[in-house]
Order: structure tokens, then sequence, then C-alpha cells
């Protein structure tokens, strides 16, 4: 069981990164203005010191394989 609820949890954390991705790029753009609620989860998941961090990682690996093609 606790195995279950450790992959569980790991699905669970995969979704809410790839909703706040795909949530992201229309916020920056304006385009949530009429939903409130989904501006409010946006503000809140990119507030998170998880997704800080996840971003960062990912911005440092794309910084590092733009200065390798250099």
């Amino acid at each position: 069981v606790h195995h279950q609820n450790g992959i569980c949890n790991a699905i669970s954390e995969v979704i809410r990164r790839l909703t706040q991705c795909l949530l992201r790029l229309p916020d920056e753009l304006g385009r949530l203005g009429r939903h409130p609620a989904l501006r409010d989860y946006v503000e809140r998941a990119c507030a998170r010191p998880a997704f800080g961090k996840a971003r960062a990682d990912q911005m440092a690996h794309f910084e590092a394989a733009d200065a390798g093609r250099g």
C-alpha cells in the first residue's frame, strides 16, 4: 500500500506541474483575464518553491545546451 501511495503522489505531482506549465503561457499572454480562479491557481502554483527550483533547473539545462553549441 505504501508503494502505491508513493506512485499516486508522484503521478499527482507530475499532473500538477504539467497543468502549471500549460496554464502559465495563456496567463502570460493575458488570456486568463475572464478566469480568475485559473489565474489565481497559476499564481499560487508558480509561487511554490518546488516550481521555482524546477524552472531554474530547466533554464540552467537550456543555457548549458546553448553554451555547448557556441
